[in-house]
């Protein structure tokens, strides 16, 4: 009798320890993609990138609807991305928070560290920008 009362004591605290953690795992840090209003291109490729890469996203939209969001795309000519803790990210670095807010992207990010790939991702985000009107998506 007194072996039973501890069997059904463990697994009643294992499946409070699981329903946690799968509560958890629910509650995915996301983030809020803003791009410019009048670009086709930047709203095609934001619904891509969320759909095809899974991305955990609490807003997606235009910068123009919060005025500091916007200011600051305009200074950086750039998507703004806020994370869960409020920090902004812009150009190649909004990409790498995209990238840590994906199960498929996550594994990529500790390849953006270095500094030559900081260098080079920020001139083909600033290449990208510059031909963006010239650019087609599906």
């Amino acid at each position: 009798f007194f072996k039973s009362d501890i069997l059904l004591h463990n697994d009643a605290s294992c499946h409070v320890s699981m329903n946690e953690s799968i509560a958890q795992k629910k509650t995915k840090p996301r983030i809020a993609i803003y791009y410019d209003r009048q670009c086709g291109f930047c709203r095609r490729a934001v619904a891509l990138i969320v759909r095809w890469f899974m991305v955990r996203v609490s807003h997606t939209g235009p910068a123009q609807a919060e005025e500091e969001i916007y200011k600051l795309m305009q200074a950086h000519d750039s998507w703004v991305v806020r994370n869960e803790k409020g920090e902004t990210f812009t150009t190649f670095q909004a990409g790498v928070e995209i990238a840590r807010h994906s199960p498929v992207l996550w594994v990529l990010v500790p390849l953006a560290r270095p500094r030559f790939i900081q260098r080079f991702g920020e001139w083909t985000y600033r290449k990208i920008a510059r031909n963006r009107h010239r650019i087609w998506l599906p």
